[in-house]
């Protein structure tokens, strides 16, 4: 059992390291948050198609009470880490 809880906690962090990097890339002023016009492009650099659709649900998920235009890191890391993991 420990080495499944193990595995999966290690899953999560290397899940959880790829969606930083991928941020990091569209993070131009180093502030934990992107252009909401870049969120489809870096959930597909992680491997994802989502349509359009899924990716309107997956911003409404993510985005601010009001809409800033901006993405946190510290809601899209959960949101994408689940969608992820849901893949696998």
């Amino acid at each position: 059992m420990a080495d499944d809880k193990e595995a999966a906690e290690a899953l999560i962090a290397e899940l959880q390291k790829n969606i930083k990097d991928a941020f990091a890339v569209f993070d131009h002023e180093s502030n934990n948050s992107v252009d909401v016009r870049e969120i489809g492009t870096i959930i597909r650099s992680l491997g994802c198609c989502p349509s359009e659709g899924e990716l309107h649900e997956l911003l409404a998920e993510v985005e601010e009470e009001e809409p800033t235009g901006y993405i946190q890191l510290d809601k899209f890391l959960p949101m994408m880490t689940r969608v992820l993991l849901e893949r696998k």
